[in-house]
């Protein structure tokens, strides 16, 4: 009967041990928690707002005649006073780009028919342009050599990539002043940056649609082109410690 109680009370004693060897004390725990590191997750947005230093002018022909061949040669002959008109304008042949060009045979319905009408020929044109004070200069003398179609005018930049970083910037900046805000209100300073996303953003040329009638006579008003601005934003996430 003794052997069996000692050894009862050594099994005892070694259980104790093991179980107070794999729970940590409550004052460490404790100091784990003081020491974990606070944060502030925030966003941020920044905008700039620039002048477009470039357009990018879609305008062409559009031909019908009784046969292919026909409205090509139109179309060609329309095209080739097009091209004199816009040397004129100091465009140059590389600023110049076709940028579709399709050949399709019309129809319309007449008491439930279809009656052939002839053939369509359409060639158009993107034109680069920095001269942005004479972007309607350069519409009329285009309709007087022959255009009869302008799609639209799209305002661009070619700073963007300029532009982008200086949004970047004031994005970083909106963050910041968030975060000072959040922090201050809970009587605490921001320490530190600890991680920064670039989410981005949104950057949309603006486009100019019309559709200009061709002058007529030397007093005819110039087509009048508002150039407007570009906004450029962009968002970053950014978690600081405290």
């Amino acid at each position: 009967m003794k052997k069996y109680r000692v050894f009862q009370s050594f099994a005892l004693s070694v259980g104790i041990l093991a179980f107070t060897s794999v729970v940590p004390s409550t004052s460490n725990l404790a100091f784990a928690d003081e020491n974990q590191q606070k944060t502030i997750h925030v966003g941020g947005e920044g905008k700039v707002n620039v002048s477009p230093d470039v357009a990018y002018i879609e305008l062409g022909v559009q031909s019908q005649k009784n046969t292919v061949s026909e409205a090509q040669a139109e179309n060609t002959n329309a095209l080739e006073q097009i091209y004199a008109a816009l040397d004129q304008e100091k465009i140059k042949k590389e600023e110049i780009q076709t940028v579709s060009y399709s050949v399709n045979p019309i129809y319309t319905w007449d008491q439930n028919k279809q009656v052939f009408q002839g053939y369509q020929v359409v060639h158009m044109l993107r034109i680069t342009d920095r001269d942005l004070a004479g972007i309607g200069e350069v519409i009329d003398n285009a309709t007087k050599a022959g255009a009869n179609r302008v799609d639209h005018i799209q305002f661009d930049t070619e700073k963007r990539q300029e532009y982008e970083l200086k949004a970047l910037d004031l994005a970083m900046d909106d963050a910041s002043q968030k975060a000072n805000f959040l922090a201050g209100k809970i009587g605490q300073s921001i320490q530190s940056v600890i991680s920064i996303q670039e989410n981005g953003g949104s950057y949309v040329p603006r486009y100019a649609s019309f559709a200009p009638s061709p002058a007529s006579g030397g007093g005819a008003a110039a087509t009048q082109v508002s150039v407007g601005e570009i906004t450029i934003t962009t968002n970053v996430d950014v978690l600081y410690g405290f």
